[in-house]
């Protein structure tokens, strides 16, 4: 197992604890935090990006909130959350050439994969 993992699965449920303390006030700190914690988590795993839409509908579809309030608390989560892994991205793009890194070429043809399948 690899040690990122452990951090994700542990900001991962730190999330859900701070996705259900949003739901329950709305109240820029806990905004502030939970889009702090998907950042954090799109750091450690590039996966993280699932938070981002999952904050994204939890922020829609919180009933303590009207629309105003909702579209400026899309904005600060987007912007936090997004800003540091987009330029982290392009960081990667113009060190090596790619925005996840460089890759290894596979072993096995795409045909062997498919005949192990079957």
């Amino acid at each position: 197992m690899v040690w990122s993992e452990t951090v994700f699965i542990l900001l991962v449920v730190f999330f859900f604890l701070y996705s259900e303390n949003y739901s329950q006030k709305s109240n820029y700190f806990s905004l502030f935090v939970l889009s702090l914690i998907v950042s954090l988590a799109c750091f450690t795993r590039y996966i993280g990006v699932v938070l981002i839409f999952c904050g994204l509908l939890r922020i829609l579809f919180c009933k303590n909130a009207n629309w105003k309030a909702k579209f400026n608390h899309t904005l600060i989560f987007l912007t936090i959350s997004v800003l540091p892994l987009f330029l982290w991205l392009i960081r990667n793009y113009l060190l090596v050439g790619s925005f996840t890194g460089p890759r290894m070429l596979s072993i096995y043809s795409y045909a062997q994969n498919l005949k192990a399948l079957v």
